[in-house]
């Protein structure tokens, strides 16, 4: 600006003086002469970006392999205003199945501007797998033969392919069998190959046992399968069956018993091992309560007897003893306690549930009174009687709660001798 007393002034401004996002925006200039005059003028500032990006390669180049895909490398766009743009896509980056894919790039300038661009993948496999080995070896057994390893061909896309077929991968009858193994790359391409199995059988089978230890259920008893008795019996060419002398157990077999078990081959050959069996019973009784009621006796006692609170506790082995948590009570336990009882069986284990004993006492006390007590009127014609004048050490087995008399005063006009009662309460 120009002053009438200096020099030409430059505006200042406590606006931004950098703008990089899109809008329209309004900068204060204000110019001051050294006389403190100053003046503002507006100035506009717009930001507009409606180019769109423009992709690098016009056509972007189709991808194409035998047998799989995985784009690494984005294709990119350039921009007016955000320069270079690398693609972004929702497509998967991967293909590693047969066929024609498309993928969508999109380029975006961050200011509203898009452009969009297609690639095509194609992934075709025409190449058959190659058996790892030539020809595949005769497989012998004596007894059976169980296939666990299967054979491998080498396939340019999927690499390793194990055989599979249809074929059984187990004999066991003698004779002679023929498997056809199969290999497939999975995109339409397979080769087979067969492979001759002879089967025999001259040896029998080892058996070998472990000891076991088995609990006793609710019933009182319990089961063993010869696979649990079994510790890796083996044959060289495959168990048929395995076998007990003894599977089920009582409670009559509590602690050690020995059974045998007997492994039988595919061919009929048998061999038999002894085994050491532990009979236990973990199962706790099954503890039925009833609730009873006490009466204390006259010295304020009474001692409960386990079998008053029990209502046919069970247990699969049968029970051995019975407790309580408490069998004595006296005067302080007048009223309901819960108690506890516990049943407990042949191998120690037991079991407890709360039951609730009411203590009553019905016991009179005994009331003893002085069989003559004397007193004198007053001056005002009168004479009071006191509990403690006729109490003559009346007595209960638990406690007295009260001591009443039928007649408490006396006149002129009872001078005499009267009859008083004494009522004793516990």
């Amino acid at each position: 600006a120009t002053d009438s007393c200096g020099t030409p002034l430059t505006g200042t401004t406590t606006d931004p003086l950098s703008y990089t996002q899109q809008g329209s925006y309004t900068i204060i200039w204000v110019y001051t002469d050294t006389n403190g005059n100053s003046t503002q003028q507006l100035q506009s500032v717009v930001i507009a970006d409606t180019a769109v990006p423009i992709p690098t390669v016009t056509n972007l180049p189709s991808i194409i392999d035998d047998c799989s895909v995985t784009i690494t490398a984005f294709p990119t766009a350039t921009d007016n205003c955000a320069g270079l743009i690398t693609a972004t896509t929702t497509d998967p980056l991967t293909y590693s199945v047969d066929g024609i894919y498309t993928v969508t790039w999109v380029y975006d300038d961050g200011n509203g501007n898009t452009q969009t661009q297609t690639q095509q993948v194609v992934i075709s496999d025409v190449n058959p797998p190659v058996p790892t080995i030539t020809n595949l070896p005769v497989i012998n057994g004596q007894c059976s033969v169980s296939i666990t390893t299967h054979p491998t061909a080498n396939d340019l896309c999927a690499g390793i392919i194990t055989g599979t077929t249809t074929d059984p991968l187990t004999y066991t009858v003698q004779g002679t069998y023929t498997i056809n193994w199969t290999y497939n790359d999975g995109n339409g391409n397979s080769i087979q190959q067969s492979q001759q199995i002879i089967v025999q059988d001259t040896t029998p089978p080892v058996a070998a046992t472990r000891p076991v230890t088995v609990n006793l259920d609710a019933t009182g008893t319990a089961s063993l399968t010869p696979n649990q008795v079994n510790n890796n019996s083996r044959d060289n060419c495959g168990i048929a069956s395995l076998t007990l002398d003894k599977t089920n157990f009582t409670c009559t077999d509590l602690g050690t018993v020995t059974v045998n078990l007997t492994v039988t081959d595919i061919a009929g050959n048998t061999h038999s091992a002894p085994a050491l069996i532990t009979v236990r019973d973990l199962i706790r009784p099954v503890v039925n309560t009833q609730p009873v009621t006490l009466f204390l006796n006259a010295t304020g006692t009474v001692t409960l007897n386990p079998n008053q609170v029990d209502d046919n506790s069970t247990d699969n082995c049968g029970i051995v003893s019975r407790t309580v948590s408490q069998s004595q009570f006296d005067c302080s336990h007048i009223g309901r306690n819960t108690i506890q009882l516990t049943v407990t069986d042949a191998s120690g284990n037991s079991n407890s549930r709360n039951v609730v004993v009411t203590i009553a006492e019905t016991v009179a006390p005994i009331a003893i009174a002085h069989p003559s007590v004397s007193i004198a009127l007053d001056g005002n014609g009168q004479a009071p009687l006191t509990v403690n004048e006729v109490n003559n050490g009346s007595s209960d087995n638990c406690a007295i709660a009260t001591i009443t008399l039928s007649k408490y005063f006396f006149h002129c006009s009872e001078v005499g001798t009267h009859t008083v009662t004494m009522t004793v309460t516990d």
